[in-house]
């Protein structure tokens, strides 16, 4: 029978994933797959690349356990940003990882392992409308800016607050084991974030002296 893994994305800490993962089980139930594990996260779909540790660790855990496929709900799922879209679809297609989306009832992959270009092709024109409505967003929001600094209104971080002391209070779990003396390796292992995340919070740790 078929090996799967399901992932569950919602952008807030006040939406739960309770009905996506519901619909990924069903789906795997009529198609006779067997799911061996459930991703869940609560992030939002327009993160960069470097922060999504979650779906590169849902990527490495697939990869390593011979999954055939990955089930989501929709496109948007994975995430809203086109570059961490296509990176993480490519990465599946040169693994021969196939990723279905309920939204389009389609695979990436062929049963032969090869690309299915009319899902790639659904893909990118959803992508594309996401960019647009993104795009649009922006420009409304910037509107609403100009008007609100225009009436005396004042935008910015409070004074004394850096992007330093943002990050820490981001990822305080970080900062605690890397203040416990835990490696960097170590430290990714427990809270299964990126190295790369982690040496950037040790770098600023260094240079407020926390840490050698």
């Amino acid at each position: 029978m078929r090996k799967v893994i399901t992932y569950a994305r919602v952008s807030t800490d006040k939406q739960n994933n309770n009905r996506q993962v519901k619909d990924l089980w069903d789906i795997c139930e009529r198609n006779n797959w067997i799911n061996i594990k459930d991703f869940e996260e609560k992030i939002s779909g327009y993160t960069k690349k470097e922060e999504r540790e979650m779906l590169w660790s849902l990527l490495d855990y697939a990869i390593n356990n011979d999954v055939e496929c990955i089930v989501v709900s929709e496109v948007s799922r994975i995430s809203r940003e086109m570059e961490v879209l296509h990176s993480f679809l490519n990465h599946c297609k040169r693994n021969k990882i196939s990723v279905y989306i309920q939204q389009l009832n389609m695979e990436t992959l062929n049963i032969d392992k090869t690309p299915n270009p009319m899902c790639d092709l659904l893909i990118s024109i959803i992508g594309s409308i996401g960019k647009m409505e993104k795009e649009i967003t922006l420009e409304r929001m910037a509107s609403g800016r100009k008007e609100y600094i225009r009436k005396g209104g004042r935008v910015g971080r409070p004074k004394g607050i850096t992007p330093n002391k943002e990050l820490l209070v981001k990822h305080m779990d970080i900062k605690r084991l890397l203040l416990q003396g835990q490696s960097i390796r170590n430290t990714s292992k427990i809270l299964g974030k990126s190295i790369y995340t982690i040496q950037k919070i040790k770098n600023i740790l260094k240079e407020e002296k926390l840490v050698l």
